[in-house]
């Protein structure tokens, strides 16, 4: 082989080898490509898989807003029911102790009541609210109080409370008498004709309207009459009750019979217990009406107790409505049935959540409301225990009496 041969053959391996090379090139260059328009497809893909991701964690949030929201919900159901467990009522009567004049029905009040100055019973100096009531109930009638004959029914009558039990005053009532009390004298209150004995003049009713009346008045039915008292109208009445109640250390006793313990809501005065040794010692009978009052002429008309006629609203589980208030400030509701149901505190008082502190009335047959005052009240002519102030408005210028 010649030397040009062997330098054919050379040149034609250099193009072979340079041939490989190239499509090697261009083999490597395509594989290389492919990844790149790939890459473009991953990151859509990729980009897919974000906003899949952030739908996903959108989507877990959502879901964890949703339980947190149902979470809410079912507190604030919770708390419905809870709520509505506490208070099964459209309006709750008040919301915590102190004097709320809106709760007392139109007229109830004469004017607007006032705030000043006044000394509590132990010797402190707070701020009251003067309050006029009119005497005359807002809501109802006075009365009936004596049926005239034993053969009446219970529309002419009204109650009678001595203290223990509670009686229906129809005609009959007085034929009982002396079985009730094991005394033949009260059959004296009526006589053979049937006819009952009932005060029938201004002048027996000034007389007989006392625990210490005289013999020519016994057996008798005291039925007070407005026009029998002074002017022929019945009695305002003004009151002084701290603005802000204040609980006592100790409990206030009453320091005497026929104390005023407060204000009703339908605007009479609201009375302590009535003598009844006296009243029964003279063989009388002071009939109350069906809501708990009568007329004397010291105080007009007032009430011993409560027999739902001043009751405002219904009001919370467990709860009575409030019917009055306190001389110290306190709200009185009306009795539980069952008293020994629930803890009262020496002067029939306990702490709810919706009223604050807060007194509940004794049963009507008690004829004593309340037994003493947890709270202070304004000190009156009577000095510390003196149960409050009338003030100048419920001055008759003779101590109460029945």
């Amino acid at each position: 082989m010649t030397t040009k041969s062997r330098t054919r053959i050379w040149r034609i391996l250099l193009l072979a080898a340079v041939l490989a090379v190239a499509a090697c090139s261009e083999s490597t260059s395509t594989t290389t490509a492919e990844p790149t328009d790939n890459s473009t497809d991953d990151a859509s893909s990729d980009e897919s898989a974000a906003e899949d991701a952030t739908s996903g964690a959108a989507e877990t949030d959502s879901d964890e807003s949703a339980a947190e929201t149902d979470g809410d919900d079912g507190a604030s159901e919770t708390d419905a029911d809870g709520t509505a467990g506490e208070d099964t009522t459209v309006d709750v009567v008040a919301a915590g102790p102190g004097v709320d004049t809106a709760l007392f029905y139109d007229g109830a009040i004469v004017g607007d009541p006032t705030i000043g100055e006044c000394t509590l019973v132990d010797g402190s100096v707070s701020q009251c609210y003067t309050i006029t009531v009119a005497g005359t109930p807002a809501n109802h009638e006075i009365g009936p109080f004596c049926p005239t004959s034993i053969s009446e029914g219970a529309d002419a009558g009204g109650v009678w409370l001595d203290g223990v039990e509670y009686f229906e005053i129809d005609g009959a009532f007085f034929t009982e008498l002396a079985e009730i009390y094991g005394d033949d004298a009260w059959n004296n209150i009526y006589n053979d004709d049937g006819s009952v004995n009932v005060i029938d003049s201004a002048e027996e009713f000034a007389v007989a309207a006392r625990p210490d009346i005289t013999e020519e008045y016994y057996y008798h039915c005291v039925d007070g009459k407005i026009e029998w008292l002074d002017g022929g109208v019945l009695f305002q009445a003004t009151v002084q009750i701290p603005v802000t109640p204040v609980l006592a250390e100790t409990p206030t006793e009453f320091a005497r019979l026929h104390n005023d313990l407060g204000i009703t809501l339908n605007g009479v005065l609201l009375s302590g217990a009535a003598d009844m040794d006296a009243i029964l010692a003279s063989y009388t009978i002071a009939a109350f009406d069906d809501c708990g009052g009568h007329i004397n002429p010291a105080l007009g008309y007032h009430v011993h107790g409560t027999a739902g006629c001043s009751d405002v609203g219904e009001v919370a589980a467990g709860e009575t409505a409030p019917f009055a208030y306190a001389l110290d400030g306190f709200t009185v509701h009306a009795p539980y049935d069952d008293a020994d149901a629930v803890e009262l505190d020496e002067c029939n008082g306990h702490t709810s959540d919706e009223y604050g502190y807060h007194y509940h009335a004794a049963p009507l047959e008690d004829n004593a409301t309340l037994v003493c005052f947890s709270g202070l009240t304004v000190m009156d002519d009577g000095g510390p225990g003196g149960g409050g102030g009338r003030g100048t408005g419920g001055e008759r210028g003779a101590p109460p009496e029945e």
